[in-house]
């Protein structure tokens, strides 16, 4: 063998590693670079929209991946491939910078605030009274839920009931029930209470109580997950009409519930064009994941499909993700407030 010649068993390995690099790099690509389908209608841009709309809230994943590949490569002195990675690396370090700087909570208002947890209590919870303890211990003035069904309204309302008198809910066998909770009462609204946002008509919920002599409307959501390409068609049209009311809002809105979407994903960003901020992008710390909670994969860095966000006229005072309580998904617990008039962004685009 020549002296400094590799050795032949090592070239397999070697391709499978630049294999596996290009596949990472050129996902990351996609995810960040490829614009989506103007519709996922039709089998072929349904599947191209899947593919690219996964691989959005997988970004940090792949950047990870890909930047630690890129300085293994910078170790072995592989400098073209490091250089290749190089992107992602960097990508991460912007968001880290991002992060970081609204990541402190702002001071405790001195005008009325709303306390707010929303969890997906998962149909097959095994501790169902944990997650009560939960519910109760957030010590928040409107809990919003989704999976509820009628083993969870058997336990939660007459635990809720005194603490929580005001309650909407649609009991629903599938994974698609909802229920609000408020210790504040309901204002009567010329607004559904139960819009129905896409094509199958999946249920939400949208409420409104008086914070500081004024209106906010409150909307529960839970999105279609990206299983299938029908999911994914069907999730896109729940977006758009969820889009739509958000524009055509009348008062200040507060949007929670499980999106199954990523914080890297086009929707978030469509939401944050309208003026609506995120609660862990304003005042979050750590990761802010929320799934997954169960299981092995609850070590595995986890996604933000989770989500409060808030129009303008809101500002949030504090935004934490809860312990695990037998769900898939962790609870969101924020605490929100009026913005004043300089806090306040332009209000949304009318469309």
């Amino acid at each position: 063998m020549t002296e400094g010649a590799l050795p032949a068993a090592s070239t397999p390995t070697r391709s499978r590693e630049a294999l596996i690099a290009s596949a990472l790099l050129a996902s990351f690509v996609l995810a960040r670079l490829s614009p989506l389908p103007a519709s996922p209608e039709g089998p072929i841009r349904g599947a191209v929209f899947a593919v690219l709309i996964v691989l959005q809230s997988l970004s940090w994943h792949l950047a990870c991946g890909a930047a630690a590949l890129g300085a293994l490569a910078a170790s072995r002195r592989r400098w073209p491939c490091a250089l290749l990675h190089a992107g992602p690396a960097l990508w991460l370090i912007t968001i880290g910078v991002s992060s970081t700087q609204g990541s402190r909570a702002e001071e405790a208002p001195r005008e009325a605030s709303l306390g707010l947890i929303s969890v997906n209590l998962y149909m097959a919870n095994a501790t169902p009274r944990t997650m009560l303890e939960q519910l109760l211990s957030a010590r928040a003035d409107v809990i919003a839920l989704q999976e509820y069904n009628a083993g969870w309204h058997a336990l939660l309302a007459p635990a809720l009931a005194t603490s929580h008198p005001y309650a909407l809910y649609q009991l629903r066998e599938d994974a698609f029930g909802m229920a609000l909770y408020s210790r504040l009462p309901f204002l009567p609204i010329a607004e559904m209470s139960a819009p129905r946002f896409g094509r199958l008509a999946v249920p939400a919920q949208r409420v409104s109580v008086s914070l500081g002599g004024r209106r906010i409307d409150l909307l529960n959501i839970h999105t279609l997950p990206p299983r299938r390409v029908s999911y994914v068609q069907e999730q896109w049209h729940q977006f758009v009409g969820l889009r739509a009311a958000c524009a055509a809002r009348t008062a200040p809105m507060i949007i929670c519930g499980d999106f199954n979407w990523g914080a890297y994903s086009s929707y978030h960003a469509s939401l944050g064009a309208i003026g609506f901020r995120d609660g862990y992008e304003a005042v979050g710390a750590w990761s802010g994941a929320t799934w997954p909670s169960l299981g092995l994969a609850r070590w595995a860095p986890g996604l933000r499909l989770d989500h409060v966000y808030a129009s303008p006229e809101i500002r949030f005072v504090n935004h934490r993700v809860g312990a695990p309580a037998g769900s898939d998904h962790r609870p969101l617990i924020a605490r929100l407030a009026l913005a004043s008039a300089e806090d306040s962004a332009p209000a949304p685009e009318r469309r």
